[in-house]
């Protein structure tokens, strides 16, 4: 039997409010042109992750995921992520060669997208977020007054 899938918004909004909270400890100021390196996996790997403010308005920042090195174990990763400072939820909205996650695909589809894409993803993120608390440890000191200073 095939059973239509239905958006799951509790665990939607769940797995939202861990990665804002996750988020707000990588990145504990979201003002414009602030960065963080963080490095991961052992201590002489050259693996790390750039977490970069590109946006922000009264209500909401637009963090930008991105791996320092491409060739390695972090390719494909870059990603923009929209946290929501006055619910306190993040959600992510563009990942590689989306640009526009949509809550659900029909399936079958052109570009492969399974119909829980963006929760699946969610999953993900929020997964990849606590490790990268855990583990990662800072490449630099943390510019908190900005990149412009």
């Amino acid at each position: 039997m095939n059973r239509k899938y239905t958006v799951d918004l509790a665990d939607l909004q769940r797995n939202g409010e861990t990665i804002y909270v996750l988020l707000s400890r990588l990145m504990p100021a979201f003002e414009a042109g602030r960065a963080r390196e963080i490095e991961l996996g052992p201590e002489a790997s050259t693996h790390s992750l750039v977490l970069r403010i590109v946006e922000t308005t009264p209500y909401t920042s637009v963090v930008e995921v991105v791996p320092d090195n491409t060739d390695g174990w972090l390719k494909g990763f870059e990603m923009q992520i929209r946290a929501y400072h006055d619910a306190k939820i993040a959600e992510v909205i563009r990942c590689e060669k989306l640009h526009r996650i949509l809550p659900k695909y029909p399936y079958p589809n052109s570009r492969m997208l399974l119909p829980d894409e963006k929760a699946q993803l969610h999953r993900f993120v929020k997964e990849w977020f606590l490790h990268v608390d855990q583990h990662g440890r800072d490449a630099t000191p943390f510019n908190w007054k900005g990149s412009d200073d």
